[in-house]
C-alpha cells in the first residue's frame, strides 16, 4: 500500500503557474500518494480545517504511521467565516475581485457535493477592491491581538489532533512575521498560547521566506525546489520520517 503526504498552507504551498515546496516533496517521495490543501490567500483557520479533515478522512483507509503531514501557516491578518446566504455568496463569487483564487472555496474534497462553497476568504487589503465585507470586518472587528489569538489556536489544534492520532508532522512559516517578528505574542491573552506550540516539529528556520533572504513577493519555482532539498528533506531524514 503506498504511503500518503498531506501538503497544506497559502499561496506558497499551492501548485498553480509555479511549482511550490509541496510539488518539490511529493516528487520526492514517488511512493507517497499526494493530497494537497493548500489555496492561495487562505489564513491559518481553513489551512487547519482542511488538514484535520483531510488527515482524518485518509486515516479511515491507511494507518497513521503510513501519513506524513506537512503544513506551511499562512498570515494571522487573514480570516474567513461560514456563510449559509446563497445570495451573498453568488455575490462574493461574482461581484468581488479575488484576483486568482476561488472565494468562497471548500476543503472537502473527497465528497460529492452539489451546494455551492460557503466559505469565505477576507485579507486585510481587500476593502479597496470592492470587498465590503473585508471592510466591515477589518474596521470594526479585527485586532492584533485577537488575530494571534485564533491563528495560534489553529496551529495547536492541528498540533493536539496530529499527535494524538500518531501522525507524523512537520510545520514551518511561509514568512516571519506569523509566529517571530510579531509584537501581540508577548500579549499575556496570546503568550500562553504560543508556550503550548511545540516547536520540535517545526523545520530549522523562522519561515521560508527568511531563508530565501531575497524574494519578490512569492517565491520562484527554483526557490521552492532548493527550499524542499536543503531544508525539509534532510530535517526529515534527521527525524526518521522519510
Amino acid at each position: 500500500m503506498y504511503k500518503v503526504l498531506v501538503t497544506g498552507g497559502c499561496s506558497f504551498t499551492v501548485n498553480s503557474g509555479c511549482n511550490t515546496w509541496s510539488y518539490y516533496l511529493s516528487k520526492a517521495l514517488p511512493n507517497h500518494e499526494f493530497h494537497n490543501f493548500g489555496l492561495g490567500s487562505q489564513g491559518n483557520g481553513l489551512i487547519s480545517r482542511s488538514v484535520i479533515y483531510g488527515v482524518q478522512h485518509l486515516l479511515k483507509i491507511h494507518p497513521p504511521e503510513d501519513l506524513l503531514v506537512g503544513i506551511m501557516w499562512s498570515g494571522k491578518d487573514r480570516h474567513d467565516y461560514y456563510c449559509e446566504n446563497h445570495h451573498e455568496l453568488h455575490f462574493i463569487l461574482n461581484k468581488i475581485n479575488n484576483f486568482w483564487m476561488k472565494n468562497p472555496t471548500e476543503f472537502l474534497k473527497f465528497e460529492s457535493k452539489a451546494a455551492p462553497p460557503k466559505w469565505v476568504i477576507l485579507n486585510h487589503h481587500w476593502g479597496d477592491q470592492g470587498n465590503y465585507n473585508a471592510e466591515l470586518y477589518y474596521k470594526n472587528f479585527y485586532s492584533q491581538v485577537g488575530a494571534a489569538i485564533y491563528s495560534l489556536e489553529h496551529i495547536l489544534r492541528v498540533q493536539w489532533f496530529l499527535k494524538q492520532h500518531k501522525v507524523k508532522y512537520f510545520m514551518t512559516t511561509y514568512m516571519d512575521h506569523v509566529l517571530h517578528d510579531d509584537p501581540a505574542l508577548k500579549d499575556p491573552e496570546v503568550k500562553y498560547l504560543y508556550d503550548m506550540i511545540d516547536f520540535k516539529e517545526f523545520l530549522p528556520v523562522s519561515s521560508e521566506a527568511s531563508w530565501l533572504k531575497e524574494i519578490d513577493g512569492h517565491p520562484t519555482t527554483e526557490q521552492h525546489e532548493a527550499f524542499t532539498k536543503d531544508v525539509i528533506i534532510p530535517y526529515l531524514q534527521l527525524k526518521g520520517y522519510i
